[in-house]
């Protein structure tokens, strides 16, 4: 996870010093530099020693250090990107004319955003993994799942099935797959390694399954665990966000491209592939119409 993140994370999961301090620090990121460590601790209500050990749980030798980082964070989140807050895009009482262009401009840029996080080899070798595999497992929550759905409905269309599961019914996905079989983990924390997908992750290591993981920026369990990643857009929050704009067309933008790699290495067999079964079912859907229309009283419903 990223910073930011992380210190939501953190604040979130306390009611101390912790939450005060990690809750004015992401209010006034834009502007903390003009506050000295003794401002900080007067405008939370803690002290010096309280931001010292507020740094130190989050990875750091001291205050000065963690400053430091958040600082360059900052300034690079500024500095690449427009004034549209992924979390917060739109405001109350806007028009629907601002809503309409803040809602596309963030989509373009968290798919540019993407694009500029993509490693070439990282996803030349997540696309030999998929071709090498005899089954291909999808593995995340809602609403990762949903976009893994369009990317199953992608793959089947051109041969290759893409095994897709919700709910505790992934768990009894995962312990299907093994050596020679793949599985894609979409976690945009990566973090919790209770949690699915990432609770799977031994039980696939286990199993000579290799993982390609679809995560956020920043280290995590995920990224540290997997054979092949693949970085998301990463400027939305983990729970403060009026929703998950940026990351679905981030996640989206991965699996499209999987996709057309895929595609692109037999180009001519799976365009043959993808034909001939669209030939087929609009033959199949044009003779279902024809024996309806034979069977239907005019003017009567069937059934």
């Amino acid at each position: 996870m990223l910073l930011f993140q992380q210190i939501e994370e953190l604040a979130h999961s306390h009611t101390d010093a912790r939450r005060t301090i990690g809750e004015f620090l992401l209010k006034e990121k834009s502007s903390i530099k003009k506050y000295t460590m003794q401002e900080i601790a007067e405008k939370t209500y803690t002290s010096k020693s309280s931001l010292v050990r507020f740094a130190k749980a989050l990875g750091f030798q001291g205050w000065k250090d963690f400053i430091e980082k958040f600082l360059n964070d900052t300034y690079y989140e500024e500095s690449h990107y427009t004034d549209i807050d992924p979390n917060f895009p739109i405001e109350e009482g806007e028009s629907t004319k601002d809503i309409v262009y803040k809602i596309s401009s963030l989509m373009v840029e968290s798919i540019l955003d993407t694009t500029d996080q993509l490693s070439l080899k990282e996803i030349d070798k997540a696309v030999n993994f998929m071709a090498e595999a005899n089954q291909i497992a999808l593995l995340g929550q809602s609403p990762n799942t949903y976009l893994g759905n369009l990317f199953r409905r992608k793959m089947m269309s051109i041969g290759k099935n893409v095994l897709l599961s919700s709910g505790w019914d992934q768990g009894l996905l995962a312990r299907t797959l093994h050596q020679g079989d793949c599985a894609i983990l979409i976690s945009y924390s990566g973090n919790n390694e209770n949690r699915a997908p990432m609770n799977f992750i031994p039980m696939l290591q286990e199993k000579g399954v290799p993982i390609i993981a679809i995560t956020g920026l920043g280290s995590n369990f995920l990224r540290r665990n997997a054979d092949c990643i693949l970085s998301m857009s990463s400027r939305e929050r983990l729970y403060t966000k009026i929703g998950t704009f940026s990351t679905e067309e981030s996640i989206a933008l991965i699996l499209n491209t999987l996709y057309a790699c895929y595609f692109a290495k037999n180009y001519r067999e799976n365009l043959r592939y993808k034909i001939d079964a669209s030939k087929h079912l609009e033959k199949r859907y044009s003779r279902y119409a024809d024996i309806r229309e034979e069977t239907e009283e005019p003017g009567k419903p069937m059934g």
